[in-house]
């Protein structure tokens, strides 16, 4: 490799550096630093908040799968855990907690129109390969008069996801069938290994 060649790949690795960290980084918080201090203990709660979500669901999951594999107790066990989850987050004041999904299998998990366009963005940075582990997207703002954090980090389709969201081929025994009978408006389904499947939600008032 010649150093010209080697100068263009530092640079094109620095830029793309660079992209990533503002996404992930992005506010439109202009306050003082006291208010800034604030904004940053509330980003830090939402995404604790997000990690309580998927570590609870996922221990909940694995265990419903079990060494016998048995998906379909988990496709069902998956939105009782995830809800009850949820219904113990939101109890706590100021905060709202859902998952979202453009494809969503439960109509529930429709997002909004914020919702929906920083989906659309994570979508396409995870086409452009800039989609890392840990990326997340936070804003702040006033919403109906009080001052509102809206944080939203990613879900990307794993191996084991493409037993309950993967394509025809890929979904376990009897995972087709179940979702005709008590799911007859699933989106959720099609999906490739790596793709954003949806995000967790996380808004708080603060």
């Amino acid at each position: 490799m010649n150093q010209k060649t080697l100068k263009l790949l530092i640079i094109s690795v620095f830029v793309a550096t660079l992209t990533t960290t503002f996404y992930i980084n992005e506010s439109s918080s202009n306050e003082t630093s006291i208010d800034n201090e604030q904004l940053m203990e509330t980003k830090d709660n939402a995404r604790n908040a997000a990690n309580e979500l998927l570590k609870r669901t996922g221990a909940a999951l694995k265990a419903l799968i079990g060494e016998d594999k048995d998906f379909m107790s988990a496709v069902d066990g998956c939105r009782k855990v995830a809800y009850s989850v949820i219904d113990d987050i939101n109890g706590r004041p100021g905060y709202n907690i859902k998952r979202v999904s453009l494809k969503p299998r439960n109509p529930s998990n429709t997002p909004d129109e914020f919702e929906e366009k920083v989906l659309r963005e994570f979508e396409e940075k995870n086409r452009r390969g800039e989609l890392g582990k840990g990326s997340e997207y936070y804003v702040s703002n006033n919403y109906d008069g009080k001052r509102t954090l809206r944080y939203l980090r990613p879900l990307k389709i794993k191996k084991v996801c493409l037993n309950c969201h993967g394509m025809a081929k890929d979904l376990a025994s009897g995972i087709s069938e179940f979702l005709k009978a008590n799911y007859p408006n699933d989106k959720a389904t099609g999906y490739s290994l790596g793709e954003v499947r949806g995000a967790v939600s996380v808004t708080v008032e603060y």
